[in-house]
């Protein structure tokens, strides 16, 4: 049996891998956006799967996106010993 639904948006971001995306979960819904190409696509979730997205973006999943800010941002490099990097890079963090 899920879990019930949040009763609040909840907020996901993704920057591991090509463009940032950001997605936000609210009761059956969930939107994913990707700042960098301003596109948005929203889902009906039917025990947490997506099935094909919903024609438009619902109002409510627009501005919980919007709620959230502009979302995390990189910092200035900080710099590690050599047995960091190499076990960062073991763990596939690091190239």
């Amino acid at each position: 049996m899920a879990p019930p639904p949040p009763p609040r948006p909840l907020l996901c971001e993704e920057t591991a891998y090509g463009y940032n995306q950001r997605a936000v979960w609210h009761r059956d819904e969930k939107a994913i956006s990707v700042p960098e190409t301003g596109e948005t696509l929203a889902f009906a979730l039917d025990d947490y799967l997506e099935a094909d997205p919903l024609d438009s973006v619902p109002d409510h999943l627009e501005d919980a996106l919007a709620s959230f800010g502009a979302g995390v941002s990189g910092g200035e490099q900080m710099a590690v010993d050599g047995d960091t990097r190499d076990r960062l890079e073991e763990l596939g963090y690091l190239e």
